[in-house]
């Protein structure tokens, strides 16, 4: 089968990429997100998180949903949010640079997020 991925959600999917591509992120220890089919009409239209450990989904026992990153499988592609300290101009701090860096990794995270996702044990 194959999903349609809605652009109401794309930036949100490229946001929870880049957050679970940081270094410091463990989805095991801070869960993940996952695109979540909610109405059954093959159309990923909600993103939902997923706590590390819940014992329940944070969506519907009739959704569709599937990590965040199984959309990304193909990419190859590095969504690493680190900003690089060499590249940094001197008028922006540090936070201003970490929040630019992320605003550009999440444009690219969107540019590489396929337009539909089929699972691979289909």
């Amino acid at each position: 089968m194959i999903y349609k991925i809605s652009d109401t959600i794309r930036k949100d999917i490229a946001t929870a990429i880049v957050k679970q591509s940081d270094p410091g992120y463990d989805t095991e220890y801070f869960g993940e997100s996952y695109a979540v089919d909610t109405d059954g009409d093959n159309i990923f239209d909600a993103v939902r998180h997923k706590e590390a450990g819940a014992p329940w989904n944070p969506w519907h026992d009739n959704a569709t949903a599937f990590p965040v990153a199984d959309l990304y499988a193909d990419s190859g592609c590095s969504f690493d949010p680190t900003p690089d300290t060499d590249l940094q101009p001197d008028e922006l701090n540090d936070d201003k640079y970490a929040e630019i860096v992320f605003a550009e990794t999440v444009d690219f995270a969107m540019s590489e997020l396929p337009k539909t996702f089929q699972p691979l044990d289909e």
